[in-house]
Parts: structure tokens; sequence; C-alpha cells
């Protein structure tokens, strides 16, 4: 069966005027093209920063363009090739649009956190890359570089790195005393991932980088080794650290009261025994 009005035999037959059939074809081309060529076109970067810069009051999503310009994506993808949900205006008015599947370009999975008991808390890869300031593991300004992990990691674990908790700090003293056997390796109780491998990272088995803390700190199943759990727990039942804290906090509080005691004790004698003398 034959749909195209214009191609009917009797159509043909018919005595419209050609003027009118030649001011009615060109408009249904041009219709056919747009409705064939509408999921072709694509935004320009200079069109999305256009509303998404920081500043710009045509959207409530901004991002620092110094950022972005010097991240290792500038030049390399543009934003559609990132937020391949943006098709056409509709993704001002459609939530969820402007999401990001980075597994599309990187075989690395994310993992991290897929064991939370708590819903929604597995962090997103921009969690710990940043969304578009994202940088080389090796480059001094990146989010993952060794000098900058306390941060990154302590945004969501506080306790872990020592900003907060019941003295969180106390761990970090046992890694900073340890005896190292390797002179050549550069062990840093902030250096997150020096310890914390790929299992703990992306949640895979395979390292990050050369340190071996896992050689005697974990098992083959990767239960907890030789000197147990080091960080305290910010929730839930506590750690044998968290007794351990607990226990030296009462003695100090204990020798600081007592050695408190003592001293105006004295004190009080002394000057009282020699008013009497």
């Amino acid at each position: 069966m034959n749909c195209c009005p214009f191609s009917s035999p009797a159509f043909v037959r018919s005595k419209m005027p050609k003027d009118i059939i030649n001011r009615v074809l060109p408009w249904c081309m041009v219709a056919l093209f747009f409705l064939t060529t509408s999921d072709l076109y694509a935004y320009e970067p200079d069109e999305c920063l256009n509303c998404h810069r920081e500043g710009s009051g045509k959207s409530v999503l901004h991002m620092s363009v110094g950022e972005y310009e010097s991240s290792v994506h500038h030049g390399e993808i543009s934003c559609m090739d990132c937020h391949t949900g943006v098709v056409d205006d509709s993704h001002m008015k459609k939530r969820g649009s402007g999401n990001v599947d980075c597994g599309a370009c990187h075989d690395q999975d994310n993992r991290h956190g897929m064991g939370s008991k708590v819903m929604g808390a597995s962090p997103q890869c921009y969690s710990c890359h940043t969304r578009h300031g994202i940088q080389g593991k090796d480059h001094p300004a990146s989010s993952v570089h060794p000098d900058n992990l306390h941060q990154t990691c302590g945004s969501c674990h506080p306790a872990q790195t020592g900003d907060t908790g019941f003295l969180a700090w106390l761990p970090s003293v046992q890694i900073r005393t340890h005896g190292k056997q390797d002179f050549a390796c550069d062990y840093d109780e902030e250096d997150c991932l020096g310890c914390h491998q790929g299992k703990a990272a992306h949640g895979e088995e395979t390292p990050l980088n050369k340190r071996d803390c896992r050689k005697c700190h974990f098992s083959t199943d990767d239960r907890i080794g030789v000197v147990g759990n080091i960080h305290p727990k910010s929730k839930g039942k506590k750690d044998t650290i968290d007794i351990i804290a607990g226990a030296v906090y009462g003695v100090v509080a204990a020798l600081l009261l007592m050695g408190g005691c003592r001293f105006y004790t004295r004190r009080f004698y002394q000057k009282h025994g020699k008013g009497r003398g």
C-alpha cells in the first residue's frame, strides 16, 4: 500500500492546479528533512558553557570553566560525548538527562562502597575524581594524587582520616611509627591508597601502586590480617582500637587529675607549713 498521496494515481489524475502542488511539495520535503535529521543535532561546547558556566543565570547547574579547560578531557571529547542524554531543549525539564556513564569509555568499573548497608551510600566516580576538573593521578592538582588523598577520602571517611571522632588520630600514630623494611618506598599515613589498594578504591583486586602493606596486613581472602583493624569505625559496633583509645583517654585523664591534685596539695602544705614555722 502506497501511503504517499502525491504518488497515488488518484492524485495524479486530479485536476488540482500545479501551482498548489509546487507550493505544498517543498514544505513537505522540509518537514520530512527535519523529522529525519532532528536526532543528529548536537550542542556545541560553547552553547553548553553559555548556560552552565559559573555566574550564568540561565541554569542552576554550574561548572568551573577554568577547571574544565585544564582537565584531561578538554580538547579530547565534547560535552555531548559524556552527557549523551542531552539531545535537545527537553533536557532542561527531564530529570537525569545529564547523567554520565564513565564506563562507556573507561574499562574500570566502580564498585566502591557496594557493600554498604546504607541505601544510596555508594559513591559515584565524580565523588573521588571530581566532575569536570579531572587530572591524571600523577598530576599535583589531581584529587587522587597521594598528596590530596587525605582530603578526598576524608570527605566521606572523616574518622578514618583522623579529622573527627573519638581519638581518631591514634591509629595514624601506629602507622607513622611503624618500622618499614623497604626504605625506597615512601610510606605516609595520609596516603590512603598506600594500604587501601584496588579492593578499597574501585572494588577490584588490581593494585594501584607499589605499596606492599597488604602483603602482611591482609590475608588472601581480604580479611584483616596481622594487627587487626587500624581505623576506628564512626558508627556501629566498636572495634578493638575504639576500646584501646577509650582506655588510653581514661588513663591520661586520670593521670592529669591525680597530678593536678598532688601539685595543689603540695603547694597548699608548703604554703601553710611555712606560715606556721
